[in-house]
């Protein structure tokens, strides 16, 4: 239940960070996300999204590894959304941002 808090906070913390956030999810050291948030503030990733973002959160611990003092962040931006993966030692948070597309009409 502690961990479960400590996620909720996390979560919490990045909504306000990022008012453009669209997804938070929480994955554990298998990849497996911990969080099933549902509501305007996140949707889930797709299935085929899992084993990249555990490929990704491997890669940030390795990152980890080689800077003790920070927590890696791992950032993708592909043409309409970002991905921002924060691996921690017990879990990874990946945060998925839409990016508002400008139109002048």
């Amino acid at each position: 239940m502690q961990m479960e808090n400590q996620i909720n906070s996390l979560v919490d913390e990045f909504a306000r960070e990022n008012e453009d956030v669209k997804t938070v999810l929480i994955l554990d050291k298998t990849g497996l996300p911990l969080n099933t948030q549902s509501g305007s503030q996140s949707q889930q990733f797709s299935k085929d999204a899992i084993p990249y973002l555990k490929f990704l959160s491997d890669h940030a611990k390795n990152l980890k590894l080689q800077q003790e003092d920070s927590d890696p962040v791992v950032t993708i931006t592909t043409q309409n959304e970002q991905i921002v993966i924060k691996s921690y030692d017990a879990f990874t948070v990946a945060v998925k941002k839409g990016r508002e597309v400008a139109s002048n009409q």
